[in-house]
């Protein structure tokens, strides 16, 4: 990766300089993916080789290393001989792929829903904008949601214009500027939208879904971003099939993992 970590032909000093220090004890030895991609896999192979080499060296030595591992959610899935004795699967664990390209041999199924409510609706008249910086402006009279959600809570600004959410199971654009703890959609074509209405901006309704791949292709960013930037202010309520087992935010963290057992 040429980021943090020790070169290869620096890990015998390391190693060395390791064992003379008090209360160290050595786990595990790792390394990462500059790239684990189906089609790009000449570098990984070189990765694999250059980690195997090193992993013979320190065995040949006779050091006693319990868990070697190299394998992020791309490598799981591309790279199976790179599994060694563990493996660290990221994005993986929502259900999702390393890339926008389902893989046929493992079979996942997205498991987070990023959802919100409207909470106001009101009539724009032609040549009206709506937001700041008037970068959307009504051509007709228009029906104008309101979502309490913004940037602050991770939905990038640079959506405004682009993205869309979805409402009574229908594709709703957002418009006007995303602002700080509100973004506005457009719904003059779901005239039945309601007050107190689902709205969802990553997952599924009906038969309609947006997944993180398409509102990553919005603003020209990846699935790792969108989903990492989801705000600790926005509550998580976690599901065991059709259960809600818990729930977290930023300003109650009192949801107790153990809950699962009990479901199960």
């Amino acid at each position: 990766m040429g980021r943090l970590g020790f070169r290869p032909e620096e890990m015998v000093e390391i190693w060395k300089l390791i064992l003379n220090l008090n209360g160290i004890k050595v786990e595990g030895i790792f390394s990462h993916f500059a790239t684990a991609a189906p089609l790009d896999r000449e570098y990984s192979n070189f990765q694999i080789r250059r980690f195997q080499e090193l992993k013979n060296q320190f065995q040949n030595m006779g050091a006693r290393i319990p868990f070697w591992h190299i394998s992020n959610s791309g490598g799981i899935v591309n790279l199976p001989q790179a599994c060694f004795n563990m493996v660290r699967s990221g994005l993986l664990v929502y259900g999702l792929y390393p890339s926008d390209k389902k893989i046929p041999l493992l079979d996942v199924m997205p498991v987070l829903t990023w959802k919100s409510r409207i909470v106001s609706l009101k009539k724009l008249h032609k040549g009206e904008s709506v937001s700041y910086g008037r970068s959307w402006i009504a051509k007709k009279e228009e029906l104008i949601g309101v979502i309490p959600l913004g940037y602050h809570d991770g939905y990038d600004r640079k959506l405004t214009n682009r993205g869309e959410v979805l409402v009574r199971n229908r594709h709703a654009k957002i418009v006007g500027d995303v602002c700080m703890d509100n973004m506005m959609v457009l719904l003059t074509d779901i005239p039945d939208a309601r007050v107190g209405d689902e709205v969802i901006l990553i997952g599924r309704m009906g038969q309609e879904s947006i997944s993180p791949y398409e509102v990553a292709s919005w603003y020209q960013s990846i699935s790792y971003e969108v989903l990492c930037r989801i705000g600790r202010g926005v509550p998580r309520i976690y599901c065991w099939k059709d259960q809600k087992i818990g729930r977290s935010s930023f300003l109650d963290s009192s949801f107790k993992i153990d809950a699962l057992s009990r479901v199960i």
